[in-house]
């Protein structure tokens, strides 16, 4: 492993001490970790509970697959602009929804800005 040649009992995880018998990983610093042991350092996700390898999103200090997130409303998974809302997240057509526009009491076009 890393150009290392070991013992069987001495290929041990870094971590837990454990002998390595099947997928690890090698650190930066040539530490090996059992799989056990990766997966309790990686972060889970909000969404699904399942820890996450590879790319995630990271929103208001919770990590998500990005698959996993979703608009707490319609559940259709996010890939724009999103809001916090009382009940989660929602997407941009959710949260329009939710709050829509004002309007001009005349003409009834959206009004933006301030008057």
């Amino acid at each position: 492993a890393n150009g290392k040649t070991y013992h069987a009992d001495c290929f041990a995880c870094s971590e837990c001490r454990q002998q390595i018998s099947g997928p690890y990983r090698v650190l930066d610093k040539g530490e090996l970790l059992c799989r056990t042991c990766v997966e309790a350092r990686a972060p889970r996700c909000t969404g699904c509970g399942q820890t996450i390898e590879g790319k995630y999103i990271t929103v208001m200090g919770c990590t998500y697959h990005s698959s996993c997130f979703r608009c707490t409303t319609c559940h259709r998974q996010i890939s724009g602009s999103f809001f916090e809302e009382r009940n989660g997240l929602a997407c941009q057509k959710c949260h329009e929804k939710a709050h829509p526009p004002e309007r001009c009491a005349e003409c009834n076009c959206e009004i933006s800005g301030h008057a």
